[in-house]
């Protein structure tokens, strides 16, 4: 019984033309910035070129993803510094909705550090916010009480400085 030659075209050229997309999308994500975007995309990817056995495609979506990885390491282990330089940028440009996300991001990486709980106060003071506002001021100030000080000068809080959340700091 004869059989037909296999060549390159057919079947495996399709397969592989359908990652492409998934490819681009997880590209985009990481030369973007978006790491935990890109993360889960080439995992999706090397997932699926290792189902569709496009051997070569899953190793670059391998490679890829350690990198991804080592950056999202990297990132986790700055120091509270970088996180404060971070937001107080954000801040700055007046974003307070970016300046929340990273201080946000910065209090769970560094649950300890006063500056990050206190900028997350003031990000929330500009976005209007006195309840949470004041509870992240007090968490600042819970460690590190002279920065009492710092909120009665701040204008950022001008707005809702004498709001009944912020009372207690208000005395004395």
């Amino acid at each position: 019984m004869p059989t037909k030659l296999k060549t390159s075209e057919g079947k495996g050229e399709g397969k592989e033309l359908s990652l492409e997309p998934m490819l681009a999308q997880a590209l985009e994500q990481f030369n973007g910035g978006n790491l935990l975007e890109a993360a889960a995309a080439f995992e999706s990817l090397q997932e699926e070129a290792g189902r569709q056995e496009a051997f070569r495609l899953g190793r670059t979506a391998q490679g890829y993803l350690k990198a991804v990885r080592s950056r999202l390491d990297s990132q986790s282990a700055s120091t509270p510094q970088l996180a404060e330089l971070a937001v107080q940028i954000e801040l700055n440009r007046h974003a307070p909705t970016a300046a929340l996300a990273l201080a946000e991001e910065g209090v769970k990486a560094h649950p300890d550090h006063c500056g990050l709980h206190y900028l997350m106060a003031v990000a929330l003071a500009q976005l209007d916010q006195a309840p949470a506002s004041a509870e992240a001021l007090a968490k600042a100030t819970a460690l590190e009480p002279g920065l009492i000080y710092q909120f009665r000068l701040e204008a950022d809080f001008d707005g809702i400085r004498h709001s009944a959340p912020f009372a207690a700091f208000n005395r004395g």
